[in-house]
């Protein structure tokens, strides 16, 4: 069971949204993994696995791949594709 990769669901932005920046990143995970986000940010999430962050992104068209790696370096990775308008 040590080498099973934590859950990763992103509850917001969905996947194709079109948003203003900052961009909200929610989701949920294992209260023992750690998220991370581009460009390089981490975001630790609270003891039930919730993680909130906000990304400043500038107009267009964004990939974001959001990865959850667990204390067994186990690892799943999310991308969604955002669009990002002023506002």
């Amino acid at each position: 069971a040590l080498l099973i990769p934590p859950p990763l669901d992103i509850i917001q932005p969905t996947n194709n949204a079109v948003t203003t920046s900052p961009v909200t990143i929610e989701g949920k995970t294992s209260s023992d993994s750690l998220i991370t986000l581009d460009p390089q940010i981490t975001v630790k999430p609270d003891p039930s696995g919730n993680f909130l962050t906000e990304l400043q992104l500038s107009p267009g068209a964004h990939d974001l791949k959001i990865t959850a790696t667990n204390r067994f370096s186990q690892s799943v990775t999310k991308s969604l594709s955002i669009t990002v308008i002023s506002q």
